[in-house]
């Protein structure tokens, strides 16, 4: 039975839709875009011609854009941080974590431990 709302998958494609660089960045660059035109107009405009209120508006929309735009960065710096783990994983298991070149290295151990041993013996 279905419902309007989709499935499992999609609901959840939907929610994590965000979660990609490509998303959080253009909105780094939007939020980075509106901080910087405000202060640009806040710096221009005449103070006295607003009322107090609008201005506390004004400038909470602004910390709030300065903020999203923090936060866009140390999100990407951590995605990056993890991706480039990842790939030192991966590295790694294509490397040391085979199979067969631990063995070969096991076997090459287990050999020079056989000939100083020899040389010891001589």
């Amino acid at each position: 039975m279905k419902n309007g709302s989709g499935s499992h998958e999609q609901r959840a494609a939907k929610a994590t839709s965000f979660l990609t660089q490509k998303t959080w960045r253009i909105v780094g660059a939007l939020s980075l875009s509106l901080a910087g035109g405000m202060a640009w107009f806040g710096a221009k405009m005449d103070i006295q011609a607003y009322s107090p209120i609008f201005l506390m508006v004004y400038w909470a929309i602004f910390l709030l854009a300065l903020l999203v735009t923090f936060y866009m960065v140390l999100l990407d710096i951590r995605y990056i941080r993890l991706s480039y783990l990842q790939d030192e994983r991966d590295l790694f298991l294509e490397t040391l974590g085979d199979e067969e070149l631990r063995q070969t290295l096991r076997d090459l151990q287990t050999a020079e431990a056989e000939q100083s041993e020899e040389q010891q013996n001589q």
